[in-house]
């Protein structure tokens, strides 16, 4: 919900993460820190806040870089795979 009112915001009323902070009276590490840990990174170019790429994709082709898949006998996924899996 706070991501999508913040997008709403910026896109609207603000032309900068730093005017809509000043002008709702927000501490910006404070904001960049919350919406970080909700897997949301600011893109201060598109003036929006986006969702943080999976590492285990490319940006390209959105295709699993190599290794991101473990090669043993069983091809059951690593560790970092399953735990992406379970969330």
């Amino acid at each position: 919900m706070l991501f999508s009112m913040v997008n709403m915001k910026l896109r609207d009323e603000y032309d900068s993460l730093e005017e809509f902070c000043e002008c709702e009276d927000i501490d910006p590490a404070s904001l960049l820190v919350r919406l970080n840990a909700a897997g949301y990174e600011y893109d201060d170019e598109h003036n929006k806040f986006t969702p943080i790429l999976d590492p285990l994709f490319s940006s390209e082709d959105s295709v699993p870089k190599e290794n991101s898949v473990s090669t043993n006998n069983s091809n059951s996924l690593d560790n970092s795979s399953q735990n992406l899996l379970l969330k």
